[in-house]
């Protein structure tokens, strides 16, 4: 069984790593799972991440705001997780993204090709090319930026940068509003730096 860790990239501390070494493991409120969080949105025990084969698999566990893959929601029959999967609980107020080991490369970490952004979430500050963004973007933008940078190359369809920059309104989120972003998002840090490919998504180039 690979070592398998969790990525909070949403929730009460941003880009805390959480290694899943004893099965099940359980997500939900915190004081009530085994990574907690103090949401309202997230139920006590929301969901569990299990062993399943070399796998791993989620499932609900009958959460009120349920448990998403993906965007694509889960039950308590499961999902099967990938590497870089994306997990959501409770209308977005938290997102985890499962990676395989330690070593999977992300844009504001340490890495053999670090990409042309870096990405301070402690801070809010950007940097292109090694250059300070100024005046720093905007909370909607940064929130897009920062999931583009999260895997470098990495497409990202509509639907997960609607999640990232508008949580508050899940599935209520147009294309030309992701259209504006981006190009508010071209506008500051360089017309060639965000890449569009139809029907796949946007990602970093």
């Amino acid at each position: 069984m690979e070592d398998w860790v969790l990525l909070i990239e949403k929730g009460d501390e941003m880009r805390q790593r959480v290694p899943l070494v004893v099965f099940p493991h359980v997500l939900g409120r915190a004081g009530h799972a085994d990574t907690g969080f103090e949401s309202p949105h997230v139920s006590r025990r929301h969901a569990e991440v299990l062993e399943s084969g070399p796998s791993l698999l989620i499932r609900d566990l009958g959460s009120l705001n349920g448990t998403f893959v993906n965007d694509e929601r889960t039950d308590s029959s499961g999902t099967v997780l990938k590497p870089n999967d994306r997990i959501t609980l409770g209308k977005g107020v938290v997102v985890l993204r499962v990676i395989s080991n330690e070593k999977t490369i992300f844009q504001d970490e340490t890495s053999s090709d670090p990409g042309p952004i870096q990405i301070d979430r402690g801070t809010h500050d950007v940097r292109v090319a090694g250059k300070l963004v100024s005046p720093p973007l905007a909370h909607k933008e940064f929130e897009v930026l920062a999931l583009l940078a999260g895997a470098y190359r990495q497409f990202y369809p509509n639907q997960e940068i609607a999640r990232a920059g508008w949580p508050e309104r899940f599935g209520d989120v147009s294309d030309l509003e992701i259209q504006q972003i981006i190009k508010r998002l071209r506008n500051r840090i360089g017309p060639d730096l965000i890449e569009n490919r139809r029907n796949v998504g946007y990602r970093l180039a």
